[in-house]
């Protein structure tokens, strides 16, 4: 039986009894602590999370990406895309998103919603790129626009680069593909589910004051 890492996971007492399961306070910032926590940890369940948004024909599209950013406060979060992807172009067009986590460990969902902004070329974008490992930086190296037709299996990327063998050098092309997607929250919903009962609560998030709190029929 594996034992649960003490930095991610509760302790069974935590798990049946948590301090935050009547208080909304408490509830939202475990919700903090959960996200700030998924940035730094690549192994935690909520390090990915699925993005929802609309493209520019009004179709409903869902993707996962990887937790690159949050303030700790949860007013804002962010990934890092192409910037040939489909989701530029759709949140171009429409930069109200949503984006979901998930712990089965914990059994907490998060939802949360606002508004993206690009960050392409700009300093946000080139702070992001010199804190991106050599091993990353090979997503942006691929020559054709992500979501192309291909006649055959491909990583999209030129084959020496497979094994990891790529240089910075080698990788600085990248940086013209690569870009930053920063979320601004407005609104969270989060579930906890419990054998003894679950329970869900929304907070509207703003910058400048406390969330604004209630309990849901979950």
């Amino acid at each position: 039986m594996n034992v649960p890492s003490k930095t991610r996971y509760r302790t069974p007492e935590e798990i049946t009894n948590p301090t935050f399961y009547n208080s909304l306070e408490l509830s939202f910032a475990d919700s903090c602590r959960l996200i700030t926590q998924a940035v730094k940890q690549a192994r935690a369940p909520m390090h990915i999370g699925c993005l929802g948004y609309v493209d520019p024909e009004n179709r409903f599209c869902q993707r996962n990406v990887v937790l690159r950013y949050a303030r700790e406060n949860l007013t804002e979060i962010g990934f890092h895309t192409d910037y040939r992807s489909g989701k530029i172009a759709a949140l171009t067009h429409n930069p109200h998103c949503s984006m979901m986590f998930y712990d089965s460990s914990l059994k907490v969902q998060l939802i949360m919603q606002g508004v993206a902004k690009i960050h392409y070329q700009d300093e946000v974008a080139q702070q992001a790129w010199d804190k991106t490992p050599i091993m990353a930086r090979r997503c942006y190296l691929i020559a054709e626009t992500p979501g192309a037709v291909t006649t055959q299996p491909t990583a999209g990327f030129d084959e020496k680069f497979t094994m990891n063998e790529q240089s910075l050098e080698e990788t600085a092309i990248g940086y013209d593909h690569f870009c930053v997607i920063r979320i601004k929250v407005h609104h969270l919903d989060r579930t906890f589910l419990s054998f003894t009962g679950n329970r869900r609560s929304v907070y509207e998030i703003s910058a400048d004051q406390p969330p604004k709190a209630q309990w849901l029929i979950p």
